[in-house]
């Protein structure tokens, strides 16, 4: 059976071997950066209580880009995606959520909210506001110990 992602040597390879709990993984338009968001959060998918979400700063960006990539390798895993609320749910019981964050002023949408997973797609388009923010809701379900994830992926301009 031909596996769903191979992962580039280099850089992509290390973004998703890594275990640190923040990475910035930058690099030139059409390098995977991506791509690896998406992949970097399948290691937890297994686990009912994993919950992720990976940002932009406007859903037409996600639909173009990271949604029908997500459909090539979450839906032979068994997850389903609802349109109407953006979120995977894998089997296990796990979600992968796709959220908007467009403005400081949208922080409060999040205030309440749990992840062990946050990404940020091309994290350059936030301010720094956003990014700190989301900090307190970089979390597990008590008893939970899945390791806490933050993402970020960016071009190198600007």
């Amino acid at each position: 059976m031909k596996p769903l992602f191979k992962p580039a040597a280099g850089a992509q390879t290390e973004f998703l071997n890594s275990n640190a709990l923040e990475i910035l993984y930058s690099g030139v338009a059409g390098c995977g950066k991506s791509t690896s968001l998406l992949v970097d959060l399948l290691k937890y998918v297994h686990l009912k209580d994993f919950r992720a979400i990976i940002f932009r700063t406007e859903f037409p960006m996600l639909e173009r880009t990271l949604i029908p990539e997500r459909r090539k390798l979450y839906s032979p895993l068994g997850a389903k995606y609802n349109q109407q609320t953006k979120i995977w749910s894998f089997p296990s019981g796990a979600t992968c959520q796709f959220g908007v964050f467009a403005r400081d002023e949208d922080c409060i949408d999040w205030k309440s909210s749990q992840y062990s997973y946050i990404g940020w797609d091309e994290v350059t388009e936030f301010t720094e506001l956003m990014f700190t923010y989301m900090y307190r809701s970089l979390r597990n379900a008590i008893g939970s110990n899945i390791p806490l994830s933050m993402r970020a992926s960016c071009n190198p301009d600007g």
